[in-house]
């Protein structure tokens, strides 16, 4: 026999929406869409009511939304960690307001770091940001450095006794107990990881700067000797490869060149 009260379809909706995240945590929008059919603006005005109501959080490396309910921790893999990445979230959004590099959250998953959780989204430089589920090397990362310098003494001897049974060409440094443990102590005294240098590669070069347009494409203002408007802003000035990233120079550089172009530009130079 039917009850006569009434259904309520955007209760009705709202929980379905719970269901699928609970299925699939981290589900943007386009995928819920796909999933359940319902329109993109029904969806969004259902997952703004759970977010305001503290049942979904989203996700800030890529917009993505998780359920918060205790119920949905068993349906991810790394589920156990989602109290620690919605806890981060608000920590990261604020980081980004007062550090413009961006900031990833990662913890241990076996002999490697899984990254969980990253402001890359948010930060005005824009570096590689499909950052999630990415896994830094303990050895050769800053991140896995860190975690292997200051994680307890048993644990850092399982890491690496796991690394030097490995047969992989990446693992084989851990088998220089020395030179690993002069890597760790370095990055105890600095108190943060840094990846080895070269590691990443940076292309620069090609059009360098100089004082003589002999020797030199462009002038110390980055302004091409032979093309009066033509400014090189990226790094292709540079007469030399730097050790580490060299975003914050380039970036320096430009606004360096933008103000001589101003200046050129009230004086009639160019």
């Amino acid at each position: 026999m039917k009850s006569g009260t009434k259904r309520v379809e955007s209760l009705a909706r709202g929980l379905a929406v719970l269901k699928a995240l609970q299925a699939q945590p981290g589900a943007s929008l386009h995928e819920l869409h796909g999933r359940m059919g319902l329109a993109k603006a029904t969806l969004l005005r259902s997952l703004r009511t759970l977010e305001e109501g503290g049942f979904v959080s989203r996700r800030l490396v890529d917009g993505g939304y998780l359920p918060a309910w205790p119920a949905a921790v068993e349906a991810a893999s790394a589920s156990r960690w989602l109290a620690l990445t919605e806890a981060a979230g608000p920590a990261l959004e604020a980081l980004s307001r007062a550090i413009p590099w961006p900031t990833d959250l990662g913890v241990r998953d076996g002999e490697a770091i899984v990254v969980l959780e990253s402001n890359r989204r948010l930060s005005p430089i824009r570096v590689n940001r499909q950052a999630l589920g990415a896994r830094p090397h303990m050895l050769w990362s800053a991140m896995g450095r860190a975690w292997l310098a200051f994680c307890p003494p048993a644990e850092r001897e399982e890491i690496l006794a796991a690394l030097r049974a490995s047969d992989a060409p990446e693992d084989r440094a851990a088998r220089n107990r020395r030179r690993v443990d002069e890597l760790l102590h370095e990055t105890r005294e600095r108190g943060y990881g840094i990846a080895t240098g070269g590691s990443i590669i940076h292309e620069l070069g090609t059009v360098r700067m100089g004082s003589d347009p002999k020797s030199s494409a462009l002038n110390s203002w980055c302004q091409a000797w032979d093309c009066r408007n033509l400014f090189v802003t990226d790094g292709g000035a540079f007469v030399s490869q730097a050790d580490k990233n060299p975003t914050w120079t380039i970036m320096a550089l430009a606004m360096r060149s933008a103000d001589r172009i101003l200046e050129l530009r009230r004086t009639g130079a160019i």
